[in-house]
C-alpha cells in the first residue's frame, strides 16, 4: 500500500500528519497521525508492585498512533488543508469509506500509521548514520521483554487488545508487501504473544496466516478475520455467522484456483 499525500513529500515525512477519508456522502472524516521522536522507558510510570517484575524496559509501543482511533468527520476539505498549513503538517488522502464500518476504519487506520512511522523511521535512521562521526545515537528496536508485554497486555481490556491486534497486523500486512521479512518476523511474534491474552476461538494463527498472503486477498481476508474477532468479542453473533460464511467462501474460492 503506498500512501497518497496531497501535501508533504512521502520521501521526508515531517512525522505528523492529518489523515483525512471521503464517504459516498461526499463528507470528509478526518484523524491526527503522530510518530513520537523520543523513546519512553515505560516502566517509570508503572505502578511500584509491579516494577520488580518489569525491570528497566525501553519501549516503542507508543511511538506511533492516532487520535481518534477512528476518524471523525469534519466541516470541510477546506478548512483541513487550512489546519494543515498553520501547522505545517502533511496531508495524506485515505480513500473511500463506510464510516459505520468501525471495524474496518480502525483496521485502515493502524495499517496506515504502520507505513507512515516506517518512512519516518527511514529518516531518522538515514540521520544517525550520517551523524555517527559527530556523536552516537542509541536506538532501541529490540523487542520489549516478554514478561513486560504478558504484564502490559493483561493490563488492558479486551477492546484494547483486539485494537493493538489490528495495528499489529497492519504493520505485518505493511511488511509482507515490501518483502521484509525482519518486519514479518518481528510483527508475528508481536501478534503470536499478544494472542496468549485473547480466547483461542478468536483463530489468531488463522488470521496470521491470511494476512501473509500477497495482495489484496491478503488484505481483504486478514479484515474478515479481524472483523471476527470484534464480532466474537461484543456478541454479534448474527454478524459473527455472516463472517464465519464469508471466511469460508472466501478460502475456498482460494482453494480451487
Amino acid at each position: 500500500m503506498e500512501l497518497n499525500f496531497d501535501r508533504g513529500d512521502k520521501y521526508n515525512p515531517k512525522g505528523h500528519a492529518l489523515l483525512y477519508f471521503t464517504n459516498n456522502n461526499n463528507e470528509t472524516w478526518a484523524t491526527y497521525l503522530m510518530t513520537m521522536p523520543i523513546l519512553v522507558d515505560l516502566s517509570k510510570y508503572v505502578p511500584p508492585f509491579l516494577s520488580a517484575q518489569i525491570g528497566n524496559v525501553e519501549s516503542t509501543d507508543m511511538s506511533a498512533f492516532a487520535f481518534p482511533p477512528s476518524p471523525e468527520i469534519i466541516p470541510d476539505l477546506e478548512q483541513l488543508y487550512h489546519l494543515a498549513e498553520i501547522r505545517d503538517d502533511d496531508v495524506i488522502y485515505g480513500g473511500v469509506i463506510n464510516t459505520a464500518d468501525i471495524t474496518n476504519l480502525l483496521f485502515k487506520v493502524n495499517e496506515i500509521i504502520q507505513i507512515y512511522s516506517t518512512e519516518c523511521k527511514k529518516i531518522t535512521n538515514h540521520l544517525n548514520v550520517s551523524n555517527q562521526n559527530n556523536y552516537q545515537i542509541v536506538e532501541n528496536d529490540s523487542e520489549p521483554e516478554e514478561v513486560y508485554q504478558d504484564v502490559v497486555y493483561s493490563l488492558m481490556s479486551e477492546g484494547d487488545r483486539l485494537t493493538e491486534l489490528s495495528k499489529f497486523v497492519g504493520k505485518l500486512r505493511y511488511a509482507v508487501e515490501g518483502n521484509d521479512l525482519r518486519v514479518v518476523e518481528e510483527a508475528e511474534k508481536e501478534i503470536i504473544l499478544l494472542s496468549n491474552h485473547l480466547p483461542e476461538n478468536n483463530q489468531v494463527y488463522q488470521l496470521v496466516a491470511a494476512a501473509k498472503i500477497l495482495g489484496d486477498k491478503g488484505s481483504q481476508l486478514a479484515d474478515l478475520y479481524i472483523q471476527r474477532c470484534y464480532a466474537l468479542s461484543k456478541g454479534l453473533y448474527e454478524s459473527l455467522s455472516e463472517l464465519e460464511l464469508r471466511i469460508k467462501e472466501f478460502e475456498d474460492n482460494q482453494t480451487s484456483k
